[in-house]
């Protein structure tokens, strides 16, 4: 027991004790906040700040997605394009998170814009330590990288990416860190210790949105210029609309998850990785997520055998159904095996493209805005689809699918159908073989 000194008063004495005793109870009992994890006063905060934002809601809404990749697997070469590029740059990368992360345009542009306001600047740069402006290795004090990370997180993503991990991006902490590098430790934070960031932005439905949700959940910013992470990201997800074919843009973890919707989810929630010009491949994934490859042949891809112009995609129950062609949710109905059917209207074609036989739930809710390659359901089990699981799309002329069925179609409601499959057999083409 601690006795009190015989110069100083008791009172004092007994002054100090108190002191000691909550000092030493609160270092022992506050654990270190090492990746700066978020408080429940936090989360509170935020959601009363941004009511769209609900950690607990894992299903998304009209706009969003969410889910990891189905592997954190980056390969070495990965790459965001030479540093003179950076439009490019900015628009793989946006590219890459649309892919590994099932967002929209929209919400994978805020991340990048937070990046582009980051010390390493517009091009993104992998090796900037924070205040220098030549590439450099870590220093280990202020930020490095992308997102120029710091302290224990800096510490972690340099040695998540050296030896003896495997595999080694960098040969050893004294090496510049690379695209790959930074990408590798990216996902690895957004699987794991920073997951509630996908369950964010995933809630947004703008580039300003998203960049303020990155914000607050991933970068959590001394300094949080908003106003221009919320520029930065508008302005990378205009430079994707006029840029849509950047390089290296397919992602890193193979598309095939299905993300985190599940059972009553009313939106769409992923993002294809076949998008050639205005045309998305109606199922995201590899090619391996096709079961009857051979449809696809000669420059199109076979009807077959209805009586009307439609194609039927083999796939297991699950596999993400994308939007064909942007436009809005006109129909939400029940075909007849029965599955669910949504039809949606491009009204710069004046096209109604309707997809058949998916799951009842987790489709993309009537009146709901949707861009290419955009999930808007998944295949039903067997039960929608009339024994067979698989995703039957046609494409018609006007706002509203003419009455066909591969029973009954009458002649002047089969003219009205249009032959995309030139479209399905170039879409699939850009398909990820695995």
């Amino acid at each position: 027991m601690i006795r009190p000194a015989s110069k100083v008063p008791k009172k004092l004495w007994h002054a100090i004790r108190i002191v000691l005793i909550i000092t030493l109870t609160l270092i022992v009992v506050t654990p270190p906040t090492v990746l700066h994890a978020w408080t429940t006063n936090d989360l509170n905060t935020y959601q009363t700040k941004y009511p769209w934002y609900n950690p607990n809601d894992t299903c998304g809404n009209a706009a969003g997605g969410g889910g990891g990749p189905a592997n954190l697997t980056v390969g070495k070469d990965f790459s965001l394009g030479p540093l003179t590029d950076s439009v490019g740059r900015r628009v793989n990368l946006m590219k890459a998170l649309m892919s590994d992360y099932h967002l929209t345009p929209e919400q994978a542009a805020g991340p990048v814009g937070n990046f582009m306001a980051e010390s390493g600047g517009i091009n993104l740069p992998p090796d900037i330590n924070e205040g220098e402006h030549v590439g450099a290795p870590p220093k280990f004090s202020g930020g490095y990288g992308w997102a120029q990370w710091t302290g224990p997180r800096q510490v972690s993503f340099i040695n998540y990416v050296t030896p003896p991990s495997n595999p080694a991006y960098m040969a050893s902490k004294s090496e510049h860190a690379n695209d790959a590098a930074n990408y590798a430790w990216l996902k690895k934070e957004l699987n794991e210790s920073q997951k509630v960031t996908i369950d964010a932005i995933s809630k947004t439905s703008s580039p300003e949105d998203s960049a303020v949700a990155f914000e607050a959940a991933f970068e959590r910013a001394g300094n949080k210029v908003l106003d221009t992470r919320k520029t930065n990201a508008r302005q990378v997800y205009q430079e994707y609309q006029g840029k849509g074919t950047a390089q290296g843009s397919t992602g890193t973890g193979g598309g095939a998850s299905t993300g985190s919707g599940g059972a009553g989810c009313t939106g769409p929630s992923s993002t294809g990785t076949g998008i050639v010009g205005k045309y998305a491949f109606p199922l995201i994934g590899s090619k391996k997520v096709v079961l009857n490859p051979g449809m696809f042949r000669n420059g199109t891809a076979d009807r077959g055998g209805h009586p009307y112009i439609a194609f039927d995609i083999l796939a297991n129950p699950g596999t993400p159904v994308a939007a064909f062609l942007s436009g809005t949710v006109t129909e939400v109905t029940t075909d007849k095996c029965p599955g669910r059917m949504i039809s949606i209207y491009n009204a710069e074609s004046d096209l109604v493209v309707s997809y058949l036989h998916m799951d009842m739930q987790g489709n993309a809710a009537l009146g709901a805005t949707v861009t290419a390659g955009q999930q808007v359901g998944k295949v039903g089990p067997p039960a929608n689809g009339c024994g067979t699981p698989h995703l039957h799309i046609d494409v018609a002329a006007g706002k509203t699918r003419p009455g066909c069925r591969r029973e009954d179609c009458p002649a002047a409601n089969a003219a009205k159908f249009r032959d995309i499959g030139p479209q399905l057999f170039q879409t699939y083409q850009v398909l990820p073989n695995n």
